[in-house]
């Protein structure tokens, strides 16, 4: 157990040892990184692109025609150098075509040539997506690649400007970043996604499509890069002899320890052996039978208490010989000491009135205030109470 510790300790020494002592062996792992901060690796990125929408009749419309302006913006971090997540949202107008007038989207009831009238309209499209960084997948692992292919998979839905039209979409995409400083990178995205086949508001069975081809940029915020997991194993080096001289020394501590442990339980069993003189009992004082709790600076008696009270004057009417002591209280952490006498009267007063009010004799019971503390650990807030004592 005494050699697991101690290579134990020396293993922890690796993280901090210079690499290049000459004592130490290193072994890096392919693919294997050091698990960076949360904050680490974040990227925003955001860019323009042409849209192509490929529903069910938009052929009818030339297809120069139905490229169409759109954006992107998009924020995520990278995972490992090959994994990553994103949120996203593209924004884009789209083109197409419709077979009859007054449909969806037709436009100023625009007549093609073919008979065809024409769609214009604009849609947002948030997503989520997981992004693969292809060359760090198979490939070595490197910060300033010049080029690297990512492809990219998510889930989300579009729907039109007005938020009147809606549907499911899988989007889809290749893309081509090349950095051009540690921070930037420029991108040749290459984009497509399956839409529910009502979006454009046409009937159908398969489905619509998007196509785009964009540019964008992606700024990396700090930390920028992964480091690489490299176990040292340490053969014999000054810090490692101190480590073993500070386990030594905790080591004995311990034995040190467990000897006193043993005499003290020693010590334990003789003093049960031993007779014990006969302490003479005290009498403890009486427990009040109520005690009814108060906010700071009020003396008003809440719902709950009134009916603890009630079951109380009870069997204070059942019982006329006895007599009940009723003491306020206050605590000593706020107000003067002027404030705090007559706020304890007040306290007093009120509970007596009210068991006068619920039919006890008054001459049963007796007023009385103190300014010590009530509660024996110090719980300031618990002195604000009024006491019922049976005497």
């Amino acid at each position: 157990m005494k050699k697991i510790v101690f290579f134990s300790l020396l293993a922890l020494l690796s993280f901090d040892i210079n690499a290049q002592n000459a004592s130490e062996d290193s072994i890096t792992t392919k693919n294997s990184f050091v698990v960076t901060r949360f904050k680490s690796n974040w990227f925003l990125n955001f860019g323009a692109n042409a849209n192509v929408y490929l529903g069910q009749n938009d052929s009818k419309l030339d297809f120069g025609k139905r490229i169409a302006p759109g954006f992107t913006i998009s924020a995520g971090k990278w995972v490992t150098p090959w994994l990553g997540v994103q949120l996203g949202l593209d924004g884009m107008q789209l083109k197409g075509a419709a077979p009859a007038m007054g449909m969806t989207y037709v436009k100023n009831d625009e007549l093609l040539s073919n008979g065809y009238y024409k769609q214009k309209w604009f849609s947002f499209m948030p997503h989520a997506d997981l992004m693969v960084n292809m060359a760090n997948l198979f490939g070595k692992y490197k910060e300033n690649r010049v080029y690297n292919p990512i492809i990219t998979g998510g889930a989300g839905f579009i729907a039109d400007s007005k938020g009147g039209n809606y549907s499911q979409a899988v989007q889809f995409a290749f893309i081509n970043k090349f950095r051009v400083s540690k921070a930037w990178d420029i991108n040749l995205d290459i984009k497509g996604a399956w839409i529910g086949n009502d979006f454009d508001a046409e009937g159908g069975s398969r489905g619509d499509g998007l196509f785009s081809v964009g540019l964008s940029a992606t700024y990396r915020f700090k930390t920028r890069k992964f480091v690489p997991y490299q176990p040292k194993y340490i053969k014999d080096t000054k810090a490692a002899n101190e480590w073993k001289a500070k386990y030594d020394a905790a080591n004995n501590k311990a034995g040190r320890l467990q000897a006193e442990n043993n005499d003290l339980k020693e010590a334990l069993k003789n003093a049960k052996n031993t007779e014990t003189p006969v302490k003479e009992v005290v009498k403890e004082p009486v427990k009040p039978q109520l005690i009814i709790y108060y906010t700071a600076d009020s003396y008003s008696i809440k719902d709950k208490d009134m009916i603890l009270l009630k079951a109380l004057a009870k069997e204070m009417k059942k019982n006329t010989d006895s007599k009940y002591e009723i003491c306020g209280y206050t605590d000593s952490k706020t107000g003067t000491p002027e404030y705090n006498s007559a706020l304890r009267e007040k306290r007093a007063n009120n509970v007596i009135n009210t068991l006068i009010r619920l039919g006890v004799d008054k001459d049963q019971l007796v007023k009385k205030t103190s300014d010590q503390t009530l509660n024996q650990f110090g719980a300031y807030a618990l002195d604000r109470a009024v006491t019922i004592t049976k005497i």
